[in-house]
């Protein structure tokens, strides 16, 4: 063997080497992806997402009628009227003075007091 084939055996020997470095790291990459794809793929199936029942228009119309027999129960229930809704936001001053005495003698508190004290 003449030194030209020695030194054209250890080129080749290394870019064989060189490409199968090359395609290690190719592949090696793509196993990471793989994974990471994997990975993800199998966390979604664990967390189902509620919302995607929502896509199908027959879904959405069946969950809001369920909806709006549940809020029905639950006005039944409470025995809340369809009245009632109407005047949501309104304030009705009670029948009653709910302070009562509470307030009795306030004004001749400020007037001096009963005690002898002055107010500044």
């Amino acid at each position: 063997m003449t030194i030209e084939d020695r030194k054209k055996a250890q080129s080749d020997t290394h870019e064989r080497r060189r490409l199968e470095k090359s395609r290690h790291e190719q592949k090696k990459k793509k196993d990471c992806e793989y994974q990471q794809r994997k990975r993800e793929q199998e966390r979604l199936q664990q967390h189902h997402d509620p919302l995607a029942l929502l896509a199908d228009v027959a879904t959405q119309d069946r969950l809001l009628k369920e909806l709006d027999n549940f809020e029905d129960a639950i006005q039944t229930i409470m025995g809340v009227d369809d009245a009632d809704e109407d005047i949501r936001g309104t304030y009705t001053p009670p029948d009653e003075d709910v302070l009562g005495d509470f307030t009795d003698g306030f004004a001749d508190d400020l007037d001096g007091g009963h005690d002898g004290m002055k107010v500044i």
